[in-house]
Parts: C-alpha cells; sequence; structure tokens
C-alpha cells in the first residue's frame, strides 16, 4: 500500500512539473515618465503634475488595458501590458501625447517574455532572460509634449 502511495505521489509531481512552452508569459514592462527637466510627470510635488488616471494604455484593437503602479523610491513606476498577439500598446498621457510601447518577444524553456521593448521607435530595454511578471527593469522614458 506504502508503495502504491509513494508511485501515485511521485507520478503526481512529475506530471506537475511537465509544462508546454510558452505556458509562462510575462508580457509587461515597467515604466516611469519624466519631463525634459527630469520631472517624474506624475509627482504631486511638481506643478502641473498629471493624474495617475491621466494615464491609460490601449491594444491596436482599441480594448483598454489595466495598468498597474505603484511610487517606489519616491517615482510613479507603471507596469503596462503589451499584448503578444499584437506586439503593441498605445499609451495616452493626459493631453500631453499618444504614444507606443512596441516589443518584440522571446521564448526560453517554458517561458514567453519581453526581449526588446521600444517607446515612440526608439529601443529602451533588452532582456536575455525570462523575468518574474513586474519585477523587470525599470524604464525611465522622456515624454515630450507634442
Amino acid at each position: 500500500m506504502k508503495k502504491s502511495i509513494l508511485c501515485l505521489i511521485m507520478i503526481w509531481i512529475a506530471m506537475s512539473c511537465s509544462k508546454d512552452k510558452g505556458e509562462n508569459v510575462c508580457a509587461g514592462q515597467n515604466i516611469s515618465f519624466f519631463d525634459e527637466s527630469g520631472n517624474d510627470l506624475f509627482s504631486q510635488d511638481i506643478s502641473g503634475h498629471l493624474d495617475t488616471l491621466d494615464l491609460k494604455a490601449y491594444k491596436l484593437s482599441g480594448e483598454e488595458l489595466s495598468i498597474v503602479y505603484g511610487k517606489i523610491n519616491g517615482v510613479y513606476e507603471f507596469l503596462i501590458g503589451i499584448n503578444p498577439g499584437d506586439f503593441t500598446t498605445i499609451i495616452q498621457i493626459g493631453e500631453i501625447t499618444t504614444d507606443t510601447l512596441f516589443a518584440n518577444f522571446k521564448e526560453v524553456g517554458n517561458s514567453l517574455f519581453i526581449h526588446q521593448a521600444f517607446y515612440n521607435g526608439r529601443l529602451i530595454m533588452t532582456n536575455e532572460e525570462a523575468t518574474e511578471c513586474g519585477s523587470g527593469k525599470v524604464v525611465n522614458v522622456v515624454v515630450k509634449p507634442d
């Protein structure tokens, strides 16, 4: 009986460890937004600051994406999703501007992750290895008014 239970446990462990390719998907990029003077656009300490609700992200289809944000070391950081099927996210920052966030994805083992991220066509980040979602590199972006 003990051998049967032990065999069942070993089979269950072996089955739970096997994963299909691309099962772990991390499709978000951490970004902080600054003006040309280096001020955090969302900091309440600067005049004309933006409310966090002024930042919106959309799929190319127009569907709005959720944005996760927090204030870390006095600077607002936003985790913005990029749909692996669309590769591009449209970012609307209040009345200031509309920008694009584009990504190349890479598959390593069981993970599909953002390999390179481009903001308005400029390379802003490269990951060679998969990172835990939300714990990747924070990219500081300078937003220039239209």
